[in-house]
């Protein structure tokens, strides 16, 4: 993909992992999801204070096109808050290493990421240089996805197509 729009969001990448397709629905058909009452909600939530952070950074990598606002960033950590607690954290995961990768790619030297959810922590990752490589490979293949005119072939579970806001438009699932 070339020119304008070819940026790879952070939000891409996590519902990457949820399924191939949102990204492709979501940047090529121009569908988005309905705010959620979660979300708003999650929005108006109090952010933990915590010494030497700054907070909503963007960070973006034009090696890659990768950009993201990290919650909260220290020298050697990123932090993402989320207001209520979730039982699966792998797409959540996910978002984090974006977030260490994007902030190592703009100088800083990110050991570790952490997930607050309801400001307990949830999950806390030792960044290595592993993670970052798979971020970069992923954010590759999600810009060759994006480029092309059909979106991607998935087979996510029918539990979760059911609960997809973006079903009505998806043209890859077996179950719609």
């Amino acid at each position: 993909m070339e020119g304008p729009g070819v940026n790879v969001t952070v939000t891409d990448l996590k519902d990457f992992y949820l399924c191939k397709a949102i990204p492709w629905i979501r940047r090529r058909l121009g569908w988005r999801e309905p705010i959620t009452y979660s979300v708003a909600m999650g929005k108006e939530g109090e952010v933990p204070r915590l010494e030497g952070a700054k907070y909503e950074v963007l960070l973006w990598d034009p090696a890659t096109a990768l950009v993201g606002v990290v919650d909260a960033i220290t020298e050697d950590r990123v932090y993402e808050f989320k207001r209520f607690t979730r039982g699966k954290v792998g797409h959540f995961r996910l978002q984090l290493l974006a977030y260490a990768y994007l902030a190592n790619r703009n100088g800083y030297k990110i050991r570790e990421a952490v997930l607050l959810m309801n400001g307990e922590e949830r999950l806390r990752i030792e960044v290595n240089e592993n993670h970052l490589g798979y971020v970069r490979d992923l954010t590759k293949k999600i810009r060759e996805e994006l480029s092309l005119d059909k979106p991607p072939v998935v087979y996510p579970s029918k539990r979760l197509c059911e609960v997809c806001q973006y079903k009505r438009v998806c043209l890859s699932t077996p179950y719609y």
